[in-house]
């Protein structure tokens, strides 16, 4: 998914670009370690970054909601593919959280969930919108147990999938934070890929 580009074809080619809004509050960057996290690498060193501590048991993610935007979708466990990429459900209604990261609740870490933004064959994907997400936006993940998890989108941004910066994302050495992920940008016919990431960063409410 993310580097890959999770769209598993066209459904709407050459979407419009999308402007970066919000700024994440600098407690959910800064390395806890003070290491820093912002620093770019190829997506294909997702496989790399730490995990969420072994002590830390919350539930693994099974529906996440934007209300605004109607999104509600499906979460399932993915991995990271050969080569690193993060791997994104083949069904385009259905989401993946990212399994070797944080989960809702944890007290630190980034949870990750991506999803595709359309098929050529099944339609529209789950993150079909998520290029329209706004700072304030409510965002609810429910898990296997326990209450919804609420978290409030503090920025938007749209990365080339070449410059896309994975240790940022996948960090866990942060501030409890949710990322959302898919894809964005112009739509290359010959690769059949987009271009672009579309990354929605939420806090903790």
């Amino acid at each position: 998914m993310v580097g890959g580009g999770i769209g598993l074809a066209t459904h709407e080619p050459g979407r419009p670009a999308v402007s970066d809004v919000g700024a994440i509050p600098q407690a959910h960057v800064q390395s806890l370690d003070g290491m820093g996290s912002s620093g770019r690498q190829p997506a294909h060193r997702v496989a790399t970054t730490r995990s969420a501590p072994a002590q830390i048991t919350p539930s693994p993610p099974v529906r996440v909601r934007i209300p605004r935007l109607h999104i509600d979708a499906e979460v399932r466990p993915v991995s990271t593919q050969d080569g690193g990429a993060l791997a994104v459900p083949d069904n385009p209604r259905v989401t993946g959280w990212w399994s070797g990261g944080a989960r809702p609740g944890s007290p630190a870490g980034s949870v990750v969930i991506d999803g595709h933004v359309d098929s050529a064959t099944r339609g529209l994907g789950a993150f079909f919108r998520l290029s329209e997400v706004k700072p304030g936006d409510r965002v609810i993940v429910s898990s296997r147990a326990g209450k919804p998890k609420i978290y409030v989108a503090v920025a938007r941004r749209s990365y080339p999938k070449s410059a896309l910066p994975a240790a940022q994302i996948f960090s866990q050495a942060v501030k409890p934070r949710l990322v959302l992920v898919t894809c964005g940008g112009e739509f290359n016919r010959r690769t059949r890929n987009y271009l672009d990431n579309i990354v929605v960063y939420a806090v903790p409410r």
